[in-house]
């Protein structure tokens, strides 16, 4: 979407207050993304290893990045903003289907037990339909092993703490991927 365009639905209509947050929060996404790859073409940080044979059974890897050109200082206000449009784009669904309802919001729980206790006051006015889908999206369903990592979690978490706190930016690769072992050789 460029700059001053106004986004529509696909139906043609003007979009949401919730679709345009979204829309936003994706191109910022997007833009660090490109901004990123743009980071990591300019050898921002370079890797160098060391491998020491000891013997035939015992080998030593080493890795080590030296710092080139530290991150953008704008990039955690630009993670931040995504942050809080992609969050908020999910409050601004729940606040359209109460009827405007104060104190709605997108519950995002780890536990069904959590939910079950505390998403009810959150979705006040909320029609039994939308809140069925809500309560299927929830991390315990969605990534029951450990709802913990699940997407939605991720984003409460990350909001909350660029709400409280500052977000750190890191850089990190991987040299290698893998090392092989010859036969009778193995790792400690």
């Amino acid at each position: 979407m460029q700059k001053g365009q106004r986004a529509t639905a696909s139906s043609g209509s003007p979009a949401s207050s919730a679709q345009r947050k979204f829309a936003t929060g994706v191109e910022q996404v997007k833009r660090l993304l490109a901004e990123a790859d743009a980071f990591e073409q300019r050898n921002a940080y370079v890797f160098r290893h060391e491998v020491e044979s000891r013997s035939p059974q015992h080998v030593a890897y080493r890795c080590f990045a030296t710092e080139q050109e530290a991150p953008p200082d704008d990039w955690l206000l630009l993670a931040g903003e995504a942050i809080q449009d992609l969050r908020s784009s999910l409050d601004h669904l729940v606040y359209a289907a109460s009827g405007g309802q104060d104190r709605t919001q997108f519950p995002i729980f780890t536990s069904a037990d959590t939910f079950k206790e505390k998403a009810a006051r959150m979705l006040q006015g909320v029609p039994e339909s939308i809140r069925a889908v809500i309560e299927r999206a929830q991390p315990y369903h969605n990534s029951a092993s450990n709802p913990s990592q699940a997407m939605l979690e991720q984003l409460r978490l990350l909001s909350n703490l660029d709400k409280h706190r500052t977000l750190a930016t890191v850089a990190s690769a991987v040299q290698h991927e893998g090392i092989g072992l010859p036969t009778g050789v193995s790792v400690t």
